[in-house]
Order: C-alpha cells, then sequence, then structure tokens
C-alpha cells in the first residue's frame, strides 16, 4: 500500500497540516530536542526530523517510503523492514532513549512479536511513545476514506487502549501513561 501510495503521502501531509502539526507538538512534549530517537513506521521521515534528534534512525516497510524519507532528511538515517523482523534490518545499535511508534501499530501482522523485536533497542530508561487510532473512530475513519477525505489505508487491527496495554504487559514493558 505505503510503496504504491509513495510521494502521494506529502499530498496527504499539506492537506491535513494541522492535524500533523498537533501530532508534533505532542511529541515534541514527550521527546526532548538532542535525544536518541528511532522511529518504527517513520514513512516520509518527516516526524522523526521534526523533533531534532540528535540522532535519528527511521524504519519503515515501505522502500518508497524509505528512500522518500532518505532524500528529504540526508541528516537523518532510515532503513527499510518490519518491525516483526527488526534484527534482520541494519539499523545501529541501541540503546535509544525514545521509540516512537505513529500510526502504526493496528498495521502490525505480529504486534506482540515486534514489541519482543524492540527491547533489543531499549535500556531501562528508554520510553516507547504509541499513537493508535482509537477504535471508537473507525466508523467515521471508513466513512471519511469513502468520502476522499482520509487516504485508503489496509485494514488495520483496531485495538482498545486495554489491548494495547495487555500487549505491552505481555511483551515485558511497564505503561508509563496512557
Amino acid at each position: 500500500f505505503y510503496n504504491g501510495l509513495g510521494e502521494g503521502q506529502l499530498t496527504w501531509h499539506r492537506r491535513y497540516r494541522y492535524f500533523r502539526e498537533t501530532l508534533v507538538r505532542l511529541l515534541r512534549h514527550f521527546v526532548p530536542a538532542g535525544a536518541r530517537v528511532l522511529d518504527i513506521g517513520s514513512g516520509t521521515g518527516d516526524l522523526l526530523a521534526a523533533l531534532h534528534p540528535s540522532e535519528g534512525v527511521g524504519v519503515d516497510s515501505a522502500e518508497n517510503m524509505v528512500e522518500l524519507a532518505r532524500r528529504r532528511h540526508p541528516e537523518l538515517s532510515f532503513a527499510a523492514g518490519c518491525a516483526e523482523s527488526l534484527d534482520q534490518t541494519e539499523i545501529p545499535d541501541g540503546p535509544y532513549e525514545y521509540v516512537t511508534i505513529i500510526n502504526c501499530v493496528g498495521e502490525m501482522a505480529d504486534i506482540g512479536a515486534a514489541l519482543r523485536r524492540i527491547h533489543r533497542y531499549c535500556s531501562a530508561e528508554t520510553r516507547i511513545i504509541i499513537v493508535h487510532f482509537n477504535h471508537l473512530w473507525e466508523p467515521i475513519c471508513r466513512l471519511a476514506e469513502k468520502l476522499g477525505l482520509k487516504p485508503k489505508h489496509t485494514t488495520p487491527n483496531w485495538l482498545s487502549t486495554q489491548d494495547l496495554a495487555g500487549l505491552l504487559h505481555v511483551s515485558n514493558y511497564e505503561v508509563v501513561r496512557k
């Protein structure tokens, strides 16, 4: 899906600039500039770049998105790969201070496996920030897709906050804040 979208993703970013700017403000609240950041599902790399990391590494499953991110943000590192198989992806070793998973946890084939693979890049002080669609938005998102107000996505795993907290718990993470 995302390989096909390619630079068309930038059109959606411009169209919904307010949402993107709000998301950046939210992330900057938790991630200070100058931190080491690993961004899972990095897409165009724009959110990672907006955090101004000392070392920023993005991983995305769509090779076209990785190439686009490399062109747009040569100061950052990007690799093609899936969260579920991070151990097979060429990314610098951790630990990272922050791992961001923005709007992609619901598209993972095996969320538990992905969370277990991320441990390799964490220390006890690492904070993982997950932004995920609330499952209550599903009918509105589907309507917005049909009306052309939102890009069509693959069918996500509609997880509740409790579902995600449970997955984090069984993957040996502690939920600090919801």
